[in-house]
């Protein structure tokens, strides 16, 4: 790092509520609740960011609501039916990533799981090559004691 690079900051947070009721004969009656927040840190051409979600859903929601981990975003290097087939009513995420222009090296940790049941929690390390353009090739490893096997994700994101 240069001495005098300019330093910045950048902070982002959302949270995000859903539900549908029976007051409309719906077969789902639910409320879900997501809360997400990043943190990033420039000097001159090195990126540190960190990036945290936690959710909580209550009632039966349909399957496309429910938590999930494991695609090119959250706990890379991991397959969601891995993780979790069916996803679960709680979550808990967490990343750590290192970029120089366009790569980056990332650590990924997180949990999905339902209420009453114990949280399994995963790793996942890797690196890749994001383009300004939106387009993204990184390969993850999810961290475990069996095997190792890579998990390679290739795509736009605009």
């Amino acid at each position: 790092m240069r001495v005098g690079a300019r330093l910045r900051h950048r902070i982002g947070i959302d949270y995000g509520v859903r539900a549908a009721t029976a007051a409309l004969d719906s077969d789902f009656v639910y409320t879900r609740h997501l809360v997400a927040a990043n943190y990033s840190l420039s000097i001159g051409r090195h990126v540190f960011g960190t990036r945290m979600q936690a959710g909580r859903l209550s009632g039966t929601a349909p399957l496309f609501e429910r938590f999930s981990l494991g695609n090119s975003r959250t706990l890379r290097g991991w397959n969601k039916f891995d993780v979790a087939p069916l996803g679960g009513d709680r979550l808990a995420y967490g990343s750590l990533e290192y970029r120089y222009r366009p790569f980056l090296v990332f650590y990924d940790f997180g949990a999905v799981w339902d209420a009453g049941q114990s949280a399994t929690t995963r790793h996942g390390v890797g690196l890749g090559v994001a383009w300004p353009n939106g387009l993204f090739l990184t390969v993850g490893f999810p961290v475990r004691l069996e095997r190792v096997r890579p998990l390679v994700m290739f795509g736009y994101r605009g």
